[in-house]
């Protein structure tokens, strides 16, 4: 057994894919209208409308993400502090909206949060 993808319900699946492709450099693959997926090492993250959603679970509630609350987070790693700034202000200048610009943690972390289009919270750090 291998975990091979995590999967987020989005309003538009394409957006959320091309999104990751600008703002971090990952290989977007769109399958139609309704799903699409970024290549993140050895595993994806995918991106499914809800109607595509209902597809395989039907009658199951299914929601996308509320921009008004953080119900999870997804990290990034960069390599040091330097580029957690830099990868924040090329998330932010793809489209992300910025929630914690980048900060020295005392633990000495740098990190930074935004919500990707589509509602995602994404986590940009070094985790020194």
């Amino acid at each position: 057994m291998r975990y091979a993808k995590s999967m987020f319900y989005v309003d538009n699946a394409k957006d959320a894919a091309e999104f990751f492709g600008t703002a971090f450099g990952l290989q977007a693959q769109v399958y139609g209208e309704g799903y699409a997926e970024v290549a993140a090492g050895d595993t994806k993250l995918a991106f499914g409308t809800l109607e595509a959603a209902g597809n395989h679970l039907p009658g199951q509630p299914l929601e996308v993400a509320d921009p008004a609350r953080v119900t999870g987070v997804l990290s990034f790693v960069a390599d040091d502090a330097d580029d957690v700034d830099a990868a924040y202000q090329q998330a932010v200048s793809a489209g992300a909206e910025s929630l914690v610009e980048p900060t020295d943690r005392e633990w000495g972390q740098r990190a930074a949060f935004v919500r990707a289009p589509g509602g995602l919270v994404l986590e940009i750090g070094n985790f020194a």
